[in-house]
């Protein structure tokens, strides 16, 4: 009986987990995405760029790779 509770405990605190972590690098995506809209309107095109693919490349890893991919692979 309680093995069975420890099981289902322990695989939903890892989806929350999981989540959790696919929020926060969701979340610096964004920022870097925004970061790079504000340099691109100071004026510095290189390092707008820059963080423009920085971003996306964060936001596929935590939306898709993490969040997609991991938490919902996990019925959560």
């Amino acid at each position: 009986m309680y093995d069975v509770l420890v099981e289902v405990v322990g695989e939903l605190v890892a989806s929350v987990v999981f989540a959790a972590l696919a929020l926060a690098i969701s979340g610096i995506g964004v920022l870097a995405e925004l970061s790079g809209a504000q340099e691109f309107g100071a004026g510095h095109t290189t390092t707008a760029l820059w963080l423009v693919a920085f971003g996306g490349v964060v936001l596929y890893v935590g939306a898709y790779m993490v969040g997609y991919r991991t938490v919902l692979a996990r019925g959560a």
